[in-house]
């Protein structure tokens, strides 16, 4: 599945001047959360080092994922 403008991210905490800690559920599986440009919708908001606290209730289970942002312009958003 795709990342859900209507279902955006939310900013949790800001890390010190450069970095910010994200919180995202949905049921796309976590899989598909750490594909390339999976968020890339959120390119303004996503900056290098932040990190992203992903929740998956995909085949009825649930699991979080930590992301880290490794790239974030509006041509490429990836991350680790």
């Amino acid at each position: 599945m795709a990342y859900e403008t209507s279902n955006p991210i939310k900013k949790v905490a800001q890390m010190g001047d450069a970095n910010s800690l994200w919180y995202y559920n949905d049921a796309d599986a976590s899989g598909g959360q750490n594909n390339a440009n999976y968020w890339l919708a959120e390119y303004k908001n996503l900056k290098v080092g932040d990190i992203i606290l992903a929740s998956s209730a995909a085949a009825g289970s649930n699991v979080v994922s930590t992301y880290v942002v490794r790239t974030s312009t509006s041509s490429s958003v990836t991350v680790a």
